[in-house]
């Protein structure tokens, strides 16, 4: 497979590949973290989802800039 990883901190990756089909590029944000309580994992996924946003905002300001 064509395909960028980037793996970061806090187990979080970026995975960048083209597309197969049209000309573009696509995307992938993944982030894994381990929930230890039922109870905690709401707040585990809201911290993950702004985390993911924080990162895609930036990303995808650069790439349709370039």
């Amino acid at each position: 497979t064509n395909l960028l990883r980037l793996d970061l901190e806090g187990g979080v990756r970026v995975l960048i590949r083209p597309s197969g089909t049209e000309a573009k590029t696509k995307v992938y944000l993944e982030a894994i973290e381990r929930v230890g309580e039922v109870a905690s994992v709401a707040p585990t996924r809201a911290r993950v989802l702004a985390m993911l946003d924080a990162l895609r905002e930036p990303l995808t300001d650069e790439l349709l800039a370039g």
